[in-house]
């Protein structure tokens, strides 16, 4: 009796250790590379402002807009820890305007508007198996058309700006292809000015917020790796 018991234990033993085997090699492996789109939505804080002879006006740039856009990716994982990078280009339409009357009489305008963004991002997390909780950060750029516009006409600036970006975001496999997830991503833009001929000013400092849902195709599944 003594020797079978040992024998079932022997027995017992070899098989969660195989089993621990199997579970480990079936283990979510997040390495390799993915193409991605995304929909969500932009904020843009900051103030508008307007100056120049006998004219001195100041908004608020509170405007928000829906983005989307796509782009692809690479990740790299050792143990629970996985890096990678990320680019991608997005629609948005953020705009705002200021006015102001020059001798009470002749209105004086600034407006701005941001038509799209991209980034190029590295991120570095944990993998919890199929979910995967990362930190993003990188460069930034998006395009900003300041404009001021009186009786002397309108002048317009179109400057493509680079700034830092910082985020976060969680994703999560829900098959061996498909991965779902979550990003949030802040930039400050800094403060950028245009002057027109009768020496009126348009100034703004936008900083972005982006929050938005992604879902990603993992090429490795396809043998591209």
């Amino acid at each position: 009796m003594n020797i079978l018991t040992r024998g079932l234990m022997a027995a017992l033993a070899v098989l969660c250790v195989g089993i621990g085997s199997a579970q480990a090699q079936e283990r979510f492996d997040w390495t390799g590379w993915f193409i991605h789109g995304n929909v969500g939505g932009a904020s843009a804080d900051g103030s508008l402002n307007l100056t120049g002879p006998g004219v001195a006006a100041t908004t608020s740039l509170n405007d928000s807009s829906v983005t989307f856009g796509g782009g692809f990716g690479w990740n790299l994982q050792s143990d629970d820890f996985v890096l990678g990078f990320v680019g991608d280009f997005n629609y948005l339409d953020i705009e705002d305007s200021a006015t102001s009357l020059f001798a009470n009489r002749l209105p004086v305008s600034a407006d701005v508007d941001m038509p799209w963004f991209a980034t190029i991002r590295g991120r570095a997390g944990i993998a919890f198996d199929r979910t995967y909780a990362y930190a993003t950060g990188g460069l930034l750029l998006t395009e900003v058309e300041l404009n001021t516009t009186s009786v002397a006409g309108s002048t317009s600036r179109d400057e493509t700006l680079a700034a830092l970006t910082v985020g976060a975001g969680v994703e999560h496999a829900f098959t061996d292809i498909i991965v779902g997830g979550l990003e949030y991503l802040y930039a400050d833009l800094g403060r950028h000015s245009v002057t027109n001929q009768l020496g009126f000013t348009a100034t703004v400092n936008p900083e972005l917020h982006i929050l938005r849902a992604t879902l990603s195709v993992r090429l490795c599944s396809f043998a591209v790796c």
